[in-house]
């Protein structure tokens, strides 16, 4: 019975069809995607989860940025908007979380269309290119920054300054949270073509 249901399911018709003969397709199941398509939705569906990461990592790190530059300019705002931004961040976070359990690699490993993989070949360099520029955003934000702002305007330098590397910093936890996210969606989807192939 297991095989007449992978066969049935292989050739769009009933079990009944196989084991009478009739050549009708099933209504009630529809039919598999054809090679690539899930690959390329895993994709599409991963670069969204990806962006609500970053931006989840974004707006928990500029939230203190906020909080730092509405203490001198707005006080009775800083806690509010502070408290909201983390807000926020959690609900994007939350997001990611929920696209990403909808959009799972389930069941059969989609099969390896070269379109696809040439998308993810350019998608890694992009990767790698994001990665780097957040990397050297949070070195700036957090390292060159405050040694400039010190040199600039001596100890007693506002905290608007410091929001500037907060801020910094905020774009480059960003880039670097939807490249990390993007990376895993490549290992996922690399690993399931292996275990096709290997099939």
């Amino acid at each position: 019975m297991e095989k007449l249901a992978r066969m049935s399911q292989l050739f769009g018709v009933t079990v009944e069809a196989l084991l009478n003969g009739d050549p009708a397709p099933a209504q009630a199941r529809p039919a598999p995607p054809p090679d690539g398509a899930a690959a390329e939705a895993f994709l599409r569906a991963q670069r969204k989860v990806a962006g609500l990461r970053g931006g989840a990592c974004a707006a928990f790190v500029g939230s203190f940025a906020l909080l730092l530059a509405l203490q001198e300019v707005a006080p009775a705002w800083a806690a509010p908007a502070f408290a909201a931004a983390l807000c926020l961040a959690g609900g994007l976070l939350l997001g990611a979380g929920l696209c990403a359990r909808r959009n799972r690699l389930d069941g059969a490993p989609p099969a390896q269309d070269p379109e696809a993989a040439a998308c993810w070949a350019r998608l890694a360099r992009a990767q790698r290119a994001r990665l780097l520029a957040g990397a050297l955003l949070i070195a700036a934000g957090v390292l060159v920054w405050p040694m400039a702002a010190l040199a600039l305007l001596g100890e007693g330098a506002p905290p608007a300054a410091q929001a500037v590397g907060m801020a910094l910093a905020a774009a480059g936890a960003f880039l670097c949270a939807q490249a990390g996210s993007l990376a895993r969606a490549e290992h996922k989807l690399r690993d399931a073509w292996k275990r096709r192939d290997s099939e």
